[in-house]
């Protein structure tokens, strides 16, 4: 398996300083590796969860629903 850094390293194909790879995260819907600050935000019970997109944002918030 992968680092996030080695993914996002193929995928743009040069060096990231290490500033950038530390601001690496997960989307909790998707599993995609994305930069934090390019994330978009819920507040979901009291917690703020940073996704890659609004369509996963949209698909957790739908899946996550109280019912």
């Amino acid at each position: 398996q992968k680092t996030a850094y080695e993914m996002l390293r193929r995928l743009v194909g040069s060096e990231m300083c290490i500033r950038d790879r530390a601001d690496l995260i997960r989307d909790p819907q998707c599993g995609t590796y994305f930069l934090k600050q390019r994330g978009v935000e819920a507040r979901i019970g009291g917690k703020t969860i940073t996704f890659c997109s609004e369509a996963c944002r949209e698909k957790y918030l739908l899946s996550h629903r109280e019912s």
